[in-house]
């Protein structure tokens, strides 16, 4: 059998392992207390960009969730105005009358009379 120690070292060994423990819980605290301060900031500063984007990047941004870069998101430049653009041709009219159009292909006719004649025999 294991000589008995004395009730004061039992107690002094007792009181270390409640210091290394109360020290443990202090440093943990303080991290998440950090990590909690951190991410308050990130969203403040996620939630200032976000007001300065526009409506479609918003929504994109969104869109994407967490697959988004853990970056932080840099504010938008403003728009730049698109370069003036050279109005499109007429459409083409549509022709309602075969006729109108010009002379058939004669191909076309060919076959189909062709197409006709052999369906009959």
């Amino acid at each position: 059998m294991a000589p008995k120690r004395a009730p004061r070292q039992v107690l002094t060994q007792e009181l270390q392992e409640l210091k290394r423990r109360r020290a443990e819980f202090k440093a943990r605290s303080r991290a998440l207390a950090l990590q909690e301060k951190n991410l308050k900031k990130r969203r403040t500063r996620l939630l200032q960009a976000a007001r300065q984007l526009s409506e479609e990047d918003l929504l994109l941004l969104l869109r994407e969730g967490d697959a988004a870069p853990a970056a932080p998101v840099a504010p938008a430049a403003p728009p730049v105005p698109a370069a003036p653009v050279a109005p499109a041709a007429p459409p083409v009219p549509v022709v309602p009358d075969v006729e109108a159009a010009g002379a058939p292909n004669e191909h076309v006719v060919v076959l189909e009379v062709e197409e006709g004649a052999e369906g009959g025999s």
